[in-house]
């Protein structure tokens, strides 16, 4: 656990590592408003579902996430 805090605080500070995508790993989406998009698929949490969302937002990279797990849901699931 101490070589993770102090590389992570060193990378952060080198600003190698996005802020906003950090605090997504440390602690996924605490926001206490109910998602924006309606969970489609029942075999993942509510708080999964909301964690899809907010990554979708924080990285360009997952911008199709939710619509790739709907049309691939079976691949998803077993992933």
């Amino acid at each position: 656990m101490f070589s993770f805090h102090l590389t992570s605080r060193i990378l952060l500070n080198q600003k190698k590592i996005d802020v906003g995508l950090f605090n997504f790993l440390l602690r996924g989406n605490t926001s206490l408003e109910p998602s924006k998009q309606q969970k489609t698929v029942t075999w993942l949490s509510d708080q999964n579902w909301k964690d899809i969302e907010l990554l979708q937002i924080l990285d360009k990279r997952f911008v199709n996430l939710i619509e790739d797990i709907q049309s691939n849901e079976q691949l998803w699931r077993n992933w």
